[in-house]
């Protein structure tokens, strides 16, 4: 207070309302600077509180979204298996269906050529040697043949190429695309590891007759073949009759190659 009075004494009254005109500023100036901070402060809450609120939004939406595609993706998971495990029933079941024609077609063929065997042989490679070059092997897939003989089936699996190399190229050299063997004597001669199979005494093969399978490129798949277990002549099979029973036959067996995976 003494101060003020001797600025007052000192500066007159113009000096006491400069003075309080600086208080007046300097309030002022604290008044604004707290409402500036106050209202800057709010503002900033609000815009923090916002894009809080735009976030979560937006996270909602996203977990939405995620949820549906996880949704529709275990959907189509689900009925792929289904349509895959339903086209595997029927793709065995056709294949089950093919397998009881291809039989009842060879047993057809063995009854009307007095047979007491018919199979099929086919060509595959199954092992491949250090080098990796497959080896040629063949195998009985299918075959008939009368109560009271061994099958054959067993016995010929994966065997050496080699083994029919000689009896198939002397097939292809003939129009027909067969040869026959009514005395095993002449197969010993040509080919002994083949006649050692047919000619055992489980088998009792007397005679044999060969015709050649082939695909719908014309490439060959493997051979008919007919057993028989008793005296039999060349004359007393119709050859003709034959080839078109293989070839009706070799179609059936075609359509496995539709089933391949």
């Amino acid at each position: 207070m003494d101060a003020i009075f001797e600025i007052f004494n000192n500066y007159g009254w113009w000096s006491l309302l400069g003075v309080a005109a600086i208080g007046g500023m300097y309030l002022l100036f604290q008044f604004l600077s707290k409402k500036i901070t106050g209202d800057v402060t709010d503002g900033m809450e609000k815009i923090a509180n916002r894009m809080t609120k735009s976030i979560a939004d937006q996270n909602k939406e996203l977990v939405k979204g995620l949820s549906a595609q996880n949704e529709k993706l275990i959907d189509f998971i689900v009925s792929g298996k289904q349509n895959d495990d339903n086209q595997h029933e029927g793709m065995l079941e056709e294949r089950m269906e093919l397998a009881e024609d291809i039989n009842v077609k060879l047993k057809d063929i063995m009854h009307i050529h007095n047979a007491q065997r018919a199979f099929i042989i086919e060509f595959h490679n199954s092992y491949k040697n250090l080098s990796g070059v497959p080896f040629a092997k063949y195998s009985c897939t299918y075959e008939w043949f009368e109560k009271g003989l061994a099958p054959f089936s067993n016995r010929c699996l994966g065997l050496p190429f080699s083994s029919m190399a000689r009896i198939v190229a002397d097939i292809l050299k003939t129009p027909e695309k067969q040869k026959c063997y009514t005395d095993l004597v002449k197969m010993e001669e040509e080919n002994p590891t083949l006649f050692s199979m047919l000619a055992d005494a489980e088998t009792q093969t007397t005679g044999v007759v060969y015709t050649a399978m082939f695909d719908n490129k014309n490439t060959l798949i493997g051979l008919l073949v007919l057993e028989y277990q008793r005296p039999i002549k060349e004359k007393d099979i119709n050859m003709n009759e034959l080839r078109l029973e293989t070839a009706e036959l070799t179609s059936i067996l075609n359509l496995r190659y539709k089933y391949q995976r």
